[in-house]
């Protein structure tokens, strides 16, 4: 019997190919799955799954040319906090500050936990927002001013001798 994927395609494991395209099943052959089964002389094209690549091909051995020859830079930072965590060598509790000690007991110590975590990425985000709203206030400021001067340049200089 041919394996199953969820999908629903019929695949064969282990086949050797040096291209990785669809392979045309004969409807004859009797191990392909029963929907494939036709007339003896038809012949279907289905693609392998699970494909594994002959040991004759001697080009995966090489670097592909705009493929594997250079290395793109990581586009995305990490996304889990223990991942994010390890990767600045922080602590999952930063600020400790102790209880006052009851008699007879240890001493304890309570610390917050880290919600949301501070990198460099996220500063420099912050940054980014701050001087975008800053220009868009700096901006909105000079139109109202010079809406003001325009105004009382055309009133002329007698407004101010009131």
């Amino acid at each position: 019997m041919v394996p199953q994927k969820p999908a629903g395609f019929a695949t064969k494991q282990l086949i050797n190919a040096s291209t990785l395209e669809s392979s045309v099943l004969s409807g004859v052959v009797p191990d392909v799955h029963w929907e494939l089964r036709r007339k003896s002389n038809s012949t279907v094209t289905r693609p392998y799954q699970w494909k594994t690549a002959g040991g004759n091909l001697a080009a995966l051995r090489g670097k592909i040319r705009g493929l594997t020859d250079t290395t793109m830079p990581r586009r995305l930072g990490l996304k889990r906090a223990t991942n994010i965590r390890k990767l600045y060598n922080l602590a999952k509790f930063v600020v400790k500050y102790p209880l006052p000690e009851e008699d007879g007991k240890k001493a304890k110590s309570k610390t917050p936990k880290i919600q949301r975590l501070i990198t460099l990425v996220v500063l420099q985000g912050k940054k980014h927002r701050l001087a975008k709203k800053k220009r868009c206030v700096t901006t909105k400021y000079m139109k109202v001013l010079a809406l003001r001067r325009r105004s009382v340049s055309a009133a002329g200089p007698d407004c101010f001798n009131a």
